[in-house]
This record gives structure tokens, sequence and C-alpha cells, in this order.
């Protein structure tokens, strides 16, 4: 009796470990999804139309419509893309003479290489 007792104390422990296990792993999970829809919202939440401005004011976008990165880069714009002189090198060579790769962006009157985030493009422009 005390045996089946024992047994049954047992396997109660077992299950609440268990859930507590499965409790922790599902906490984990949305932790990490929570972290990844923060990165790709990035700082796209301290933008507005007047740093937008003030950023396609100084820097030209060389981009191609071949290039993945170049359409990650019209994303991180997102709705301010229209505010920016963007270069399509496949349509527009003759405008990307010493253009190495895209994106590539043009800003105060020096080259920057790669896709930049809205906090990089600020840090860069001063905006």
């Amino acid at each position: 009796m005390e045996n089946n007792k024992y047994i049954q104390q047992e396997k109660k422990k077992n299950i609440k470990n268990i859930l507590l296990i499965i409790e922790i792993i599902f906490g984990v999970i949305f932790l990490i999804i929570f972290i990844s829809i923060l990165q790709k919202l990035g700082d796209s939440f301290y933008i507005d139309s007047n740093i937008s401005k003030c950023i396609s004011e100084k820097s030209i976008l060389y981009t191609s419509s071949t290039c993945g990165h170049c359409t990650e880069q019209e994303g991180i714009l997102g709705k301010y893309k229209d505010d920016f002189n963007i270069i399509n090198c496949v349509k527009d060579k003759s405008r990307c003479g010493g253009i190495k790769m895209v994106p590539s962006w043009f800003i105060n009157g020096k080259m920057y290489e790669g896709k930049k985030k809205w906090r990089e493009l600020r840090k860069i422009t001063g905006c």
C-alpha cells in the first residue's frame, strides 16, 4: 500500500517536472521569436519622414534588380523608399561607373558598401 502511494507521488512529481520543462521550452521559443521580430523591425520605430528626408538628401543608393541584398535594403527603407535617389545599375549602367558591389551608398562624398540599417544611415549622415 505504501509502495503504491510512493509510486503515485513519484508519478505526480515526474508529471510536474515534465510540465515545467515544457513550459521552459515554450518560454525560450517565445523569447527567440520575440527577439527575432524586434531585430527585423530594428530601429524603424525611430524613423520619421524628417529623418528619412535628411538621410535621402545626403545619399545615393546603388542597387541591382538581380541582387537579393538590394531588395532587402529597399525593404529596410520601407515606406520611405520613394524619398531616396536609388540607381539601378542594371538599367542605368552609365551612372554606376566605379561601383564595385551593390548595394552601395554614396553618402557625404564617401562610398559605403553593403546594406545598411537605419541606425547606420543616421550615424553616417549625421541625421
